[in-house]
C-alpha cells in the first residue's frame, strides 16, 4: 500500500483515536534541548557508558521488558500496544505470560511514582520472522491493561515514507554499560547517525557483505569510530529521530558485533517498512 507523504500523520492519529488515545505521539518536552544536536556533529557517550536521563518524562515512550530472567526494550505504540524486538521473545517460546512490560520507568531501584507494571495478554510475532537471518525481527504485544498517558508515558509515532539518511537519531536502555558488563540501572541514552540498509557498507566500513541479511528490511547507526551504540539489554528498543516537530520511530534494536565497535554498527528492524503489518495487528 502507498501512502502519501503527509498521509502517515492521519493514519496513526485515527488509529490512536480508535484507541482511545488522548495524547499526541512522539513529543517530549524534556528532548527539546536535544533538537539542535540532531543535526549537529557532537558526540555523546553510547548507552555503553553513555548519558544518564533525567527522569522518565525525557522518553515517554520507551519501555522495560521484563521477559523471564531477561531484559530488553521496547516503545509505546498505543495504550494497549507495545512494539519490541521478536527475538526477545524466543528463550520463553513467545508465552506472555512470562513477559511484564514496565512504564514510566527510569531509575531500576526507586519506584517512581508513575511507574506502572502490566502483564501482556498475547504476542504477535512477525509471519515471516527468520532466526537465521534476523529479517522481520519485530512483534508487537498486546497489554491486559490499558495505559494511561502521562509525562512518562506516551506513544511514539510511525511514518512509513521515513527513511534514515545520516539522520542524527536517538536510542536508549538499560542495556549493559560494557561488552558482557553490568546493565544500567538508570535509563540511558545517545546520539547515533542512522542510515538505510543499503548505505550502511559504505557509511561503516563493514567488511563482512552478509551483515545485513536484508537492506530493504534493517537500517543501522552508530559511529564511524566507534564509541557509540547499544549493547545487550537493550534489544527492542527503539531508535527514533526527529522529523516534521516530532520523534519519529524508525528503528528497533535488532543485533550488533560487539557494543559500540568502530565499522560495527547496530542493525536495527526497520521499523517504516513493517507499517502496514504493525498496524494490522493494532487494528485487530
Amino acid at each position: 500500500m502507498k501512502i502519501a507523504v503527509g498521509s502517515w500523520l492521519l493514519l496513526t492519529t485515527l488509529v490512536q483515536c480508535q484507541l482511545g488515545a488522548s495524547s499526541t505521539c512522539g513529543q517530549s518536552s524534556a528532548l527539546r534541548r536535544w533538537e539542535p544536536l540532531l543535526g549537529g556533529r557532537r558526540a555523546m557517550g553510547r548507552i555503553v557508558g553513555g548519558e544518564q536521563t533525567a527522569d522518565c518524562s525525557v522518553v515517554p515512550w520507551q519501555v522495560q521488558l521484563r521477559v523471564g530472567k531477561w531484559q530488553c526494550g521496547g516503545s509505546v505504540l498505543s495504550k494497549q500496544h507495545v512494539l519490541t524486538a521478536a527475538h526477545c521473545l524466543r528463550k520463553i517460546s513467545y508465552n506472555p505470560k512470562f513477559v511484564k512490560v514496565r512504564v514510566a520507568e527510569h531509575n531500576l531501584k526507586e519506584a517512581g511514582a508513575l511507574e506502572r507494571e502490566v502483564e501482556v495478554a498475547g504476542i504477535h510475532v512477525h509471519q515471516a520472522y527468520n532466526v537465521a537471518t534476523k529479517e522481520h525481527d519485530i512483534a508487537i504485544l498486546t497489554l491486559k491493561e490499558t495505559l494511561e498517558y502521562n509525562g512518562c508515558v506516551a506513544p511514539v509515532c510511525l511514518d512509513p515514507t521515513f527513511t534514515p539518511n545520516g539522520h542524527d537519531c536517538i536510542v536508549a536502555g538499560w542495556g549493559h554499560t560494557s561488552f558482557l558488563g553490568r546493565s544500567s540501572k538508570v535509563l540511558k541514552m545517545t546520539k547515533v547517525q542512522a542510515y538505510p540498509g543499503s548505505d550502511c557498507r559504505a557509511r561503516f566500513g563493514i567488511s563482512d557483505h552478509d551483515y545485513l541479511s536484508n537492506t530493504a528490511l534493517q537500517l543501522c547507526a552508530g559511529s564511524v569510530n566507534g564509541g557509540t551504540g547499544t549493547c545487550q539489554g537493550d534489544s527492542g528498543g527503539p531508535l527514533v529521530c526527529w522529523s516534521n516537530g516530532r520523534y519519529v520511530q524508525a528503528g528497533l534494536v535488532s543485533f550488533a558485533e560487539g557494543c559500540g565497535q568502530a565499522n560495527w554498527p547496530t542493525v536495527y528492524t526497520n521499523v517504516p517498512a513493517h507499517f502496514d503489518w504493525i498496524m494490522g495487528k493494532i487494528r485487530g
